[in-house]
């Protein structure tokens, strides 16, 4: 995670979830730049099962990364 941060720069995130039970749906989009100004919108959803221990027992994922134009930001 360290190298995550320390990569991603001025981080900003859109995240929407819900949950019920044992299990959580995350709809998530965020933007970053790196050190030479290029930046980026990962986006996705998430969907995780929990057991009753508290673990995470299931995690479904759909992710991807667009590379965009500074002017192409969303997330302010």
């Amino acid at each position: 995670m360290r190298h995550k941060w320390a990569r991603e720069l001025d981080y900003r995130s859109i995240t929407i979830w819900g949950f019920r039970a044992t299990r959580i749906a995350v709809s998530f989009e965020y933007e970053w730049h790196d050190e030479q100004g290029q930046w980026y919108r990962p986006y996705g959803n998430e969907l995780w099962g929990f057991a009753e221990s508290g673990l995470m027992r299931k995690r479904y994922a759909s992710n991807n990364d667009a590379k965009i134009q500074e002017s192409e930001r969303r997330v302010q």
